[in-house]
């Protein structure tokens, strides 16, 4: 399996709230940095894992990730992603389009980010627009 195939998995398994599932993708000490970065740190391993999809959901109890672009670059692989959902409480409905940017070893996402930029997300997998 490829790493863009497992990127797919990954966010299906997000998506379908299959968190086991999501994790056979995802080395043991993964390190994410996503937008709630800024708040609750960056997450680290299979906890962080299933705490960062625990907060997001906390706020976004039907927050949904589609893939709109995808593509592998080296060891990583790049992907454009429109995410919604409705805010807890407020039902103020989201619609945020971010890069995600997967570092992958021996088959397993072992960093994920997210960017607010095609630039910047190019940047981070070590290429220039």
């Amino acid at each position: 399996m490829e790493n863009v195939e497992r990127y797919t998995e990954v966010v299906d398994a997000w998506n379908g709230g299959d968190i086991d599932r999501l994790l056979a993708f995802v080395s043991d000490g993964v390190e994410v940095s996503s937008f709630l970065s800024a708040v609750e740190g960056d997450y680290r391993g299979h906890e962080g894992m299933r705490r960062w999809r625990q907060d997001t959901y906390d706020m976004f109890p039907d927050w949904h990730g589609e893939i709109e672009d995808l593509r592998a670059v080296d060891d990583a692989t790049l992907a454009r992603l429109r995410t919604r959902g409705h805010g807890l409480g407020s039902g103020t409905p989201v619609d945020q389009l971010m890069w995600h940017v997967a570092h992958w070893r021996e088959g397993r996402m072992f960093r994920l980010s997210a960017h607010r930029s095609e630039p910047e997300a190019l940047k981070a997998v070590g290429l220039e627009e």
